[in-house]
């Protein structure tokens, strides 16, 4: 039974008990969790002080919840670790996970103004004409990422050749012998705009995490992306030395 303690918020409280019991794997990844008005009986709080505790859990990866459909639970989430080059579905097999990915539209995109207005580094391709691929990436059937993947348009005509929603890019560079040396990496936050929420399900201005991706080979670019992640659902983790 919970036993309140005076020296602590009780959203804490709570927080740390359903944090346990989700440990404990008391509900199974995909289940819908009891409503805020349960837990608010079953605590003896008020409905404020639950959605505290749950709104901590969600930002921690242990909860989602989905516009009019409820709170379900998310024992995993993606963890990717800085320093090594891996491809989206690399990191969700790894993790016993089954990713799959739904291509919303893909074609040749000739760099014009607007475009490289919006993404200026796209004039490292040297190029008049990109290929372009904008696909939304899954864990479980559960939307994690959008993905826009420019590639040089001869080779994003040999990409799209392959049944791109269960293999990943880089599965695909490795069956056509592609050799991928480095990427460079860019991170950083942007509020989810009326199309990313529709496609990622989470409600506009939600924080997400953006990334923005140079992929070389033989010292040329082969990729860029743009990838906007669902931050209950992906994070990243360094290791600092001192």
């Amino acid at each position: 039974m919970f036993q309140p303690k005076h020296s602590l918020p009780l959203y804490y409280q709570i927080t740390e008990e359903l944090r346990t019991r989700l440990k404990n794997e008391e509900w199974k990844e995909g289940d819908l969790f009891p409503t805020d008005k349960y837990w608010a009986t079953q605590f003896n709080v008020s409905i404020t002080t639950i959605r505290q505790a749950l709104a901590q859990l969600v930002s921690e990866g242990f909860l989602y919840r989905r516009a009019g459909k409820g709170t379900f639970v998310q024992l995993s989430n993606i963890t990717e670790k800085v320093g090594k080059l891996s491809g989206f579905f690399d990191e969700i097999r790894a993790k016993g996970k089954v990713p799959t990915a739904k291509i919303l539209s893909s074609g040749v995109k000739n760099l014009d103004s607007h475009l490289l207005s919006r993404f200026p580094i796209l004039s490292s391709f040297k190029q008049p004409n990109l290929f372009l691929i904008d696909k939304r990436q899954c864990m479980n059937n559960m939307p994690v990422a959008r993905v826009l993947s420019f590639w040089r348009e001869d080779l994003g005509r040999q990409i799209e050749k392959y049944d791109l929603t269960t293999h990943g890019m880089y599965d695909i560079l490795d069956m056509l012998g592609i050799k991928k040396d480095f990427a460079e990496q860019f991170i950083s936050a942007e509020a989810a705009s009326p199309e990313l929420s529709e496609i990622l399900e989470v409600p506009k201005k939600t924080p997400l995490m953006r990334m923005d991706r140079l992929l070389y080979s033989n010292n040329q670019v082969l990729e860029f992306s743009v990838n906007w992640y669902r931050s209950d659902r992906y994070r990243y983790t360094f290791r600092l030395d001192a």
